[in-house]
């Protein structure tokens, strides 16, 4: 039996001010119908359902830049540098029935690596619509090396 935790998250400024998605790294895919999004409210914080497997201190904001892009940021509160490659870094874009959409890349961090407590922001075009989306799937690094973000959408904004 899968043990499941639940992580409350209170995230300062690092968020972008209008976000739809929230995402943490997964270790495995088989793991993204556990990763839940239980509440969001407007002072930034959100609770999560997570396994072990599921690392938070990775994690990502995405937020819709008019009708074509949607940004995402990834936060690096590891220890660690995690790796990034232009070559390789893939966006993902799930829709309700499950069918995937790669999406084109407009623009991403200079370098190869996030270095601990450091942001970078990628843009990607919307290869479906808006409302299309179930959830989005960010693979960074190379494949020795590769980190999953799955993002997931934000429940409606609850105000405590």
């Amino acid at each position: 039996m899968i043990r499941r935790l639940i992580i409350l998250l209170l995230i300062v400024g690092c968020a972008p001010k209008i976000s739809s998605f929230y995402g943490i790294n997964v270790k495995s895919e088989k793991e993204i119908p556990i990763f839940i999004i239980k509440s969001y409210s407007d002072v930034r914080s959100i609770t999560i359902e997570a396994n072990l497997n599921m690392d938070d201190d990775l994690d990502a904001w995405a937020s819709y830049d008019g009708s074509k892009f949607i940004n995402i940021e990834v936060t690096n509160d590891t220890k660690m540098s995690v790796n990034i490659n232009p070559l390789l870094d893939e966006c993902y874009f799930v829709d309700h029935q499950g069918a995937s959409y790669v999406a084109s890349l407009y623009s991403r961090p200079d370098g190869y690596d996030i270095n601990p407590h450091d942001v970078v922001k990628y843009s990607y075009y919307l290869p479906i619509a808006k409302e299309d989306i179930s959830y989005i799937k960010l693979q960074l690094g190379a494949a020795y090396e590769k980190n999953t973000i799955v993002l997931k959408r934000l429940p409606k904004l609850k105000n405590y």
